[in-house]
């Protein structure tokens, strides 16, 4: 890379002088695709398995794991589960209140889900 000015002093030599980066085309193309992969890169490094669970109950979210939780809804309510992209969370439905009898399962988004029997607990896993 070389400097030039883009002005030529005319007072002492102590002032200011403006200049301009010269770079080549090579340098250019190279810098160009360091910031696109850096860009690219700083976009998903901060992504957290980040998730949400909502109900007729209530409504959780998360970025980790979460214990068999109560949460009662009937058969035919709508439930949502959104799952950040690129998580593995997974979300295990049970029709008791102990997480013992698996009713449904998603590790991707169920948006607007009609449970067919009446769900009494949950639990999220593999964050």
């Amino acid at each position: 890379m070389r400097l030039k000015s883009l002005n030529q002093p005319t007072t002492p030599k102590n002032s200011l002088q403006t200049f301009q980066f010269i770079q080549s085309p090579k340098q250019s193309t190279k810098m160009k695709f360091a910031a696109t992969t850096i860009s690219a890169l700083v976009t998903v490094l901060p992504m957290a398995n980040a998730w949400i669970f909502s109900t007729t109950a209530g409504q959780w979210d998360g970025e980790n794991n979460r214990r068999c939780t109560k949460a009662s809804s009937s058969a035919g309510e709508v439930i949502d589960w959104e799952n950040e992209w690129g998580s593995d969370c997974t979300l295990r439905v049970y029709s008791d209140s102990k997480c013992r009898t698996q009713i449904g399962i998603a590790s991707d988004d169920w948006n607007d889900h009609e449970l067919s029997a009446a769900m009494g607990s949950f639990k999220v896993s593999s964050c």
